[in-house]
């Protein structure tokens, strides 16, 4: 695997701003934004707090495959829950090894308290593009 360097926090390869459904809206307006806005995941609120991620795994291993409605379901029963999170002054590293012992793809990322982004596996895809003069 790649050396790691002092740069590599979380904080620089994240992608930032935050976008939130509500749980109680349905799975398919959530899947619209997401084919809207080209991402493949939400942070899922109640009351303005995070409670969970709404993935494209989720929607089709728990809807699509399950034959149930997007349209009447909400995303409170598909979300994957609790909200696995990661301060964005860790390393990719770090990331890394909480994404693999939780068994996830996304983290949300808090500058203390205050959730400041996403982490993803696409994120790391990203910074290799960096380091090898890609972008």
């Amino acid at each position: 695997m790649w050396a790691e360097k002092k740069e590599d926090v979380v904080r620089a390869f994240m992608t930032k701003g935050v976008l939130t459904v509500d749980e109680n809206d349905t799975v398919l307006e959530a899947a619209r934004l997401m084919a809207e806005l080209d991402i493949g995941s939400l942070i899922v609120v109640r009351d303005g707090v995070p409670v969970g991620i709404l993935t494209e795994r989720d929607i089709l291993s728990k809807v699509v495959a399950e034959e149930r409605s997007a349209k009447s379901l909400k995303i409170s029963e598909v979300m994957s829950s609790p909200v696995i999170s990661v301060q964005a002054d860790r390393t990719v590293s770090e990331a890394l090894t909480l994404m693999g012992q939780k068994g996830i793809k996304h983290l949300v990322v808090k500058d203390g308290s205050d959730v400041v982004g996403m982490f993803s596996l696409a994120n790391v895809v990203d910074l290799e593009k960096y380091r090898l003069g890609i972008v």
